[in-house]
């Protein structure tokens, strides 16, 4: 017997893409893998909704937003990189000074590097006040 609403185990939810989402989006998504043209450009071209396009540009094709940042990587990875994460940088840029900006947050590195400026002033010659003005 088969039971419906909130007793029931089975769940009519849809995971993946539905056909008819995939539908809609493809000549999109083919103008932007192949061509420069602006998300806005494309939607307005393809009839489609600008945010429409974006989630749906964002969430199953992620490794083509990536490319345009000239970023290049798989699906699977491409799903462990965050686009909007640090306002202000380029993801390319991001990905290019990764490990400098990880190193910056350590304090080790962040001691070194103020432990040879002190040194480099004494060196110099030049005067250290170690006491309050």
């Amino acid at each position: 017997m088969k039971t419906s609403g909130k007793d029931s185990k089975e769940s009519n939810r849809f995971r993946g893409i539905r056909p008819e989402t995939e539908e809609k989006y493809r000549r999109a998504i083919e103008m932007y893998a192949s061509t420069e043209l602006s998300g806005c450009e494309i939607c307005r071209i393809c009839e489609v909704t600008e945010s429409g396009f974006r989630c749906y540009l964002t969430k199953y094709h992620r490794e083509l937003v990536l490319a345009r940042y000239a970023i290049l990587c798989s699906k699977e990875e491409a799903g462990q990189i965050k686009l909007g994460q640090l306002r202000g940088q380029l993801p390319a840029t991001r990905v290019k000074y990764k490990d400098t900006i990880e190193a910056c947050g350590s304090m080790e590195h962040i001691g070194l590097h103020v432990n040879s400026g002190w040194k480099a002033r004494i060196w110099a010659g030049s005067r250290v006040r170690t006491t309050p003005r």
